[in-house]
Protein backbone atom coordinates (compact mmCIF):
# COMPACT_ATOMS: atom_id res chain seq x y z
CA UNK A 1 0.00 0.00 0.00
CA UNK A 2 2.96 2.33 0.57
CA UNK A 3 3.63 2.78 -3.15
CA UNK A 4 -0.02 3.51 -3.95
CA UNK A 5 -0.27 6.06 -1.13
CA UNK A 6 3.01 7.69 -2.17
CA UNK A 7 1.76 8.16 -5.72
CA UNK A 8 -1.49 9.64 -4.43
CA UNK A 9 0.26 12.05 -2.05
CA UNK A 10 2.73 13.05 -4.74
CA UNK A 11 -0.11 14.00 -7.09
CA UNK A 12 -1.50 16.29 -4.38
CA UNK A 13 1.92 17.83 -3.65
CA UNK A 14 2.86 21.20 -5.09
CA UNK A 15 6.36 19.89 -5.78
CA UNK A 16 7.39 16.59 -7.33
CA UNK A 17 9.94 14.25 -5.83
CA UNK A 18 11.69 11.09 -6.99
CA UNK A 19 12.22 8.14 -4.67
CA UNK A 20 15.34 6.09 -5.16
CA UNK A 21 14.83 2.32 -4.76
CA UNK A 22 16.68 2.29 -1.41
CA UNK A 23 14.34 5.02 -0.12
CA UNK A 24 11.28 3.01 -1.10
CA UNK A 25 12.68 -0.02 0.74
CA UNK A 26 13.32 2.11 3.83
CA UNK A 27 9.71 3.34 3.75
CA UNK A 28 8.41 -0.21 3.38
CA UNK A 29 10.45 -1.37 6.40
CA UNK A 30 9.17 1.43 8.65
CA UNK A 31 6.46 0.35 11.16
CA UNK A 32 4.26 3.47 10.60
CA UNK A 33 2.86 3.95 14.09
CA UNK A 34 1.06 7.08 12.89
CA UNK A 35 -0.45 5.20 9.95
CA UNK A 36 -1.50 7.15 6.84
CA UNK A 37 -1.25 10.54 8.56
CA UNK A 38 2.41 9.89 9.36
CA UNK A 39 3.10 8.92 5.75
CA UNK A 40 1.39 12.12 4.57
CA UNK A 41 3.60 14.21 6.88
CA UNK A 42 6.68 12.41 5.55
CA UNK A 43 5.60 13.20 1.97
CA UNK A 44 5.21 16.85 2.94
CA UNK A 45 8.81 16.78 4.17
CA UNK A 46 9.88 15.28 0.84
CA UNK A 47 8.72 18.48 -0.85
CA UNK A 48 11.10 20.41 1.43
CA UNK A 49 14.06 18.52 -0.02
CA UNK A 50 15.61 21.03 -2.41
CA UNK A 51 16.91 18.43 -4.85
CA UNK A 52 13.62 16.56 -5.13
CA UNK A 53 15.53 13.27 -5.06
CA UNK A 54 14.80 11.18 -1.99
CA UNK A 55 17.29 8.52 -0.90
CA UNK A 56 17.47 6.20 2.11
CA UNK A 57 19.66 8.65 4.05
CA UNK A 58 17.02 11.37 3.69
CA UNK A 59 14.33 8.89 4.80
CA UNK A 60 16.31 7.97 7.92
CA UNK A 61 16.92 11.64 8.72
CA UNK A 62 13.24 12.45 8.16
CA UNK A 63 11.98 9.56 10.28
CA UNK A 64 14.31 10.34 13.20
CA UNK A 65 12.64 12.04 16.20
CA UNK A 66 14.82 15.16 15.96
CA UNK A 67 13.89 15.69 12.29
CA UNK A 68 10.24 16.26 13.15
CA UNK A 69 11.01 19.45 15.02
CA UNK A 70 12.33 21.65 12.21
CA UNK A 71 12.93 21.34 8.47
CA UNK A 72 16.36 21.76 6.95
CA UNK A 73 17.18 25.21 5.63
CA UNK A 74 20.31 24.22 3.76
CA UNK A 75 20.75 25.32 0.16
CA UNK A 76 23.18 22.50 -0.50
CA UNK A 77 22.44 20.89 -3.86
CA UNK A 78 20.54 23.88 -5.25
CA UNK A 79 22.05 23.45 -8.72
CA UNK A 80 20.67 19.94 -8.97
CA UNK A 81 17.30 21.13 -7.67
CA UNK A 82 17.11 23.72 -10.44
CA UNK A 83 18.15 21.12 -13.01
CA UNK A 84 15.61 18.56 -11.76
CA UNK A 85 12.60 20.83 -11.17
CA UNK A 86 13.28 24.05 -13.03
CA UNK A 87 14.13 27.52 -11.80
CA UNK A 88 10.52 28.62 -11.35
CA UNK A 89 9.75 25.66 -9.09
CA UNK A 90 12.91 26.29 -7.07
CA UNK A 91 12.12 29.99 -6.60
CA UNK A 92 8.54 29.18 -5.64
CA UNK A 93 9.83 26.73 -3.04
CA UNK A 94 12.22 29.36 -1.63
CA UNK A 95 9.42 31.95 -1.44
CA UNK A 96 7.26 29.59 0.56
CA UNK A 97 10.08 28.68 2.92
CA UNK A 98 11.04 32.34 3.42
CA UNK A 99 7.49 33.30 4.38
CA UNK A 100 7.09 30.30 6.70
CA UNK A 101 10.34 31.08 8.49
CA UNK A 102 9.55 34.81 8.72
CA UNK A 103 6.15 34.02 10.23
CA UNK A 104 7.81 31.80 12.85
CA UNK A 105 10.44 34.41 13.71
CA UNK A 106 7.83 37.18 13.95
CA UNK A 107 5.21 35.16 15.85
CA UNK A 108 2.73 35.46 13.00
CA UNK A 109 2.82 39.27 12.87
CA UNK A 110 2.19 40.00 9.21
CA UNK A 111 3.46 43.59 9.15
CA UNK A 112 6.76 42.53 10.72
CA UNK A 113 7.12 39.71 8.17
CA UNK A 114 6.49 42.05 5.25
CA UNK A 115 9.13 44.46 6.55
CA UNK A 116 11.65 41.68 7.19
CA UNK A 117 11.16 40.15 3.75
CA UNK A 118 11.18 43.57 2.07
CA UNK A 119 8.20 42.76 -0.13
CA UNK A 120 4.88 44.45 -0.74
CA UNK A 121 1.81 43.35 1.17
CA UNK A 122 0.22 42.19 -2.10
CA UNK A 123 3.26 39.98 -2.84
CA UNK A 124 3.08 38.58 0.70
CA UNK A 125 -0.62 37.72 0.40
CA UNK A 126 -0.05 36.24 -3.06
CA UNK A 127 2.54 33.86 -1.61
CA UNK A 128 0.17 32.93 1.24
CA UNK A 129 -2.61 32.22 -1.23
CA UNK A 130 -0.44 30.35 -3.75
CA UNK A 131 0.87 28.00 -1.10
CA UNK A 132 -2.31 27.86 0.97
CA UNK A 133 -0.42 29.03 4.05
CA UNK A 134 -2.48 29.89 7.13
CA UNK A 135 -1.15 31.53 10.26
Amino acid sequence: DIEILLRYFQKKSSRRFVLKPDALEALKKHTWPGNVRELLKICERFSQNLTGIIDAAFIQKTLSPSAKSSPTTSLEGWEEAVFQNGLKSFITHLEKRAVEEAMKRNNGKITACIKELKISSSAFYRILQEHQLHF
